[in-house]
């Protein structure tokens, strides 16, 4: 049987920045990709690297900045999954993709069709769980032709009306389209697709290049229960920042 301090449930960018910082740490996800709460949902926030407060996080926004995902405060959705592969292979951080957490006493993990019992003196849940989501958002990337321009109105629409947030790239723009909490995902891609036939001629020149396979959602990270889920941050790096700070106190 092998033995953990922390199991971390959930690879996701706290999760991931919490066992970049500690010792005896294991995570896992149901997912195959690390990071799928920002990356699978077609994030475009970034923040400044001022804001961040750890040397950990200061040097991933350095490796995104190298491979050219960042510029202007825009980020590159398709950068993060291999930058955070990366940044788990150089530090060493074991991770095992599509495992499931099946019992908490004793702990029993499943990766595959393989089934185990593991050690872990804590677990850590940073997968959102239902009824902690406030606002959720279904994603689709756009690609624009030539000489694409996003009108304002959807540049500078609430919180509450589809908005499009530019890319890295002129060529790219990303769609966030407001559904309720409780809005699965064929229903969520149902009313997605039509307002997007019924777009206005602004619009014409943008095209849905891909839709997000996740919901964009946010929590409320200042409730205490709430603080080790990525998605109560604003962009990857903040909630990287955070799980790091976490393991250092």
């Amino acid at each position: 049987m092998n033995d953990y301090s922390v199991l971390v449930y959930g690879a996701t960018f706290w999760g991931i920045g919490f066992a970049a910082a500690s010792s005896g740490v294991l995570v896992i996800d149901p997912g195959i990709n690390p990071g799928h709460e920002f990356a699978d949902t077609f994030c475009t926030k970034i923040c400044r690297p001022e804001q961040l407060q750890t040397e950990f996080a200061r040097y991933f926004y350095s490796v995104l900045q190298k491979h050219n995902a960042i510029h202007d405060g825009k980020l590159h959705p398709a950068a993060l999954v291999p930058m955070l592969c990366s940044f788990i292979l150089e530090h060493k951080i074991n991770v095992l993709l599509d495992t499931i957490l099946i019992e908490k006493q004793p702990v029993c993990i499943m990766s595959g069709a393989s089934k185990r019992n593991i050690s872990a003196d804590q677990i850590i849940d940073t997968l959102t769980p239902s009824g902690t989501v406030w606002k959720k958002y279904f994603n689709a990337l756009l690609h624009g032709e030539e000489n694409a321009v996003i009108p304002t109105e959807y540049l500078n629409g609430s919180a509450d009306s589809p908005t499009i947030a530019p890319g890295r790239f002129s060529s790219e723009a990303v769609l966030h389209f407001p559904v309720s909490p409780g809005t699965g995902y064929a229903e969520a891609r149902q009313e997605l697709e039509a307002f997007w036939r019924l777009r206005p001629e602004m619009l014409s020149k943008w095209k849905i290049a891909a839709l997000a396979p996740e919901f964009y959602e946010i929590t409320d990270s200042s409730q205490q229960k709430n603080r080790f889920f990525s998605q109560g941050y604003s962009d990857p790096l903040l909630a990287l920042d955070s799980g790091i700070m976490e393991a250092l106190k």
